[in-house]
């Protein structure tokens, strides 16, 4: 048994968009559908949720209609339809309606899967949803055009690119992982490599215990002020020299402690909690409170920049 194949007008119409060839077919075999990584938007571990297969399962025989699963034409790797095509085969079914589509390469065909997920599949988790917009960014989508496709604000991928940035032309310095995100998106600005260097040097070898949004702001605005690598370094120089553990808000010799470390904790999981406000709402009510719940997320931001760094507690 198999299910008649039924038009997806949503996913022609995007991949006539793209530009991405695809044939619809009336069935593929089931065995021949194969799992790789390249083609697959989300975790193992949420592909295929058991409750959601048996409900599917369950539908399926007593008549319902699914849209067809959405496989790489080359080797019938999947790049949507993981639930559907498990429930096929709790079913016995033996095939399943298809699209075949060649995607230039795994980027663009993780970009589909994460678009039709979008579209009206379960949400993505943050680590998939930034995983999508970093395969989005190398497709050469905009920032416009990747918070359309995901579901986000313009803001929300124009931080991402940022942070993106810094993260590439940083590489594995030692003086990356201590930069929080926010700094991280203002020091992207910074297109010299030297003077970014010298930022980050500074930060692994101490000389900052921590650099926050405002010191930040002041090193870009220098860089941007001159004319040569050379008079960019001095001015990164002379503002690493005005930096001091006090002026950035921890004392030298601060002593860590459990209580300030479960503060910090509870500050980062509130701007997680508050990171879903970059979804557009469409409950009117909800939106009254929009603008109160940004300014909460900032001020929360902001006092989080400027503790000093602990410990992590159990």
């Amino acid at each position: 048994m198999t299910m008649e194949a039924t038009r997806w007008i949503a996913l022609e119409a995007l991949l006539d968009e793209w530009n991405v060839p695809y044939e619809l077919v009336d069935g593929v075999e089931l065995s021949e559908i194969q799992t790789k990584d390249y083609s697959q938007v989300r975790n193992s571990e949420h592909r295929a949720p058991k409750e959601n297969v048996e409900q599917y399962a369950l539908q399926m025989s007593n008549g319902a209609v699914f849209p067809p699963i959405v496989l790489a034409a080359n080797d019938h790797a999947i790049i949507d339809g993981n639930t559907r095509a498990a429930a096929a085969r709790r079913n016995g079914w033996t095939s399943f309606p298809a699209y075949l589509i060649k995607p230039a390469d795994g980027k663009r065909a993780r970009a589909i899967g994460a678009t039709i997920n979008m579209m009206g599949g379960a949400r993505l988790s943050s680590i998939e949803l930034e995983a999508c917009a970093s395969d989005f960014l190398d497709a050469g989508f905009v920032d416009a055009e990747i918070a359309r496709r995901l579901g986000r604000t313009p803001e929300w991928a124009r931080k991402f690119r940022k942070r993106s940035e810094f993260t590439a032309r940083a590489g594995e310095h030692k003086g990356a992982a201590q930069i929080r995100p926010l700094v991280a998106e203002k020091l992207a600005d910074i297109t010299l490599d030297a003077p970014l260097n010298a930022v980050l040097d500074a930060v692994a070898a101490g000389r900052v215990k921590k650099l926050d949004r405002p010191w930040a702001d002041k090193i870009v605005d220098a860089v941007r002020e001159t004319r040569s690598e050379r008079g960019a370094m001095d001015a990164v120089a002379a503002i690493l020299d005005e930096i001091t553990p006090t002026e950035q808000g921890a004392p030298p010799k601060l002593r860590t402690n459990q209580a300030m470390a479960r503060t910090m904790k509870r500050a980062e999981a509130l701007i997680d909690a508050l990171s879903v406000l970059d979804v557009p709402l469409v409950d009117p009510l909800a939106g009254q409170y929009r603008d109160t719940l940004v300014r909460l997320r900032g001020v929360t931001e902001s006092v989080l920049d400027r503790m000093p760094v602990v410990s992590d507690v159990a």
